[in-house]
């Protein structure tokens, strides 16, 4: 690419990036706020759960458009210790589990 277009995805990835963050932190303020507001004071702002919900969106659509430019995928990875699980049998006609019977 020419210095141009290296100049023009410089700022359109700063712009991006405070595309994603702002929303992004109004979400998080405004949530926090509502926690407080509401757990500590007792109160709360009734217009706060629609604003959150549509700064957190606008962020995650942002967040996106990211992915889909870099050619990445977004996964949610919940890492959980492997152990043995006990299953209770039952018996067949009783309907309870087996130690109950």
């Amino acid at each position: 690419m020419g210095p141009f277009f290296d100049a023009l995805d410089r700022y359109l990835v700063k712009a991006e990036n405070l595309l994603i963050a702002v929303p992004s932190l109004v979400g998080l303020g405004i949530g926090t706020m509502q926690v407080v507001l509401r757990y500590v004071f007792n109160t709360g702002v009734e217009w706060s759960e629609a604003v959150f919900v549509l700064s957190t969106v606008s962020a995650m659509r942002m967040v996106g458009v990211r992915v889909v430019r870099e050619d990445k995928h977004v996964r949610v990875a919940a890492v959980a210790k492997r152990r043995k699980r006990s299953f209770v049998m039952s018996e067949p006609n009783s309907g309870l589990p087996a130690h109950l019977t």
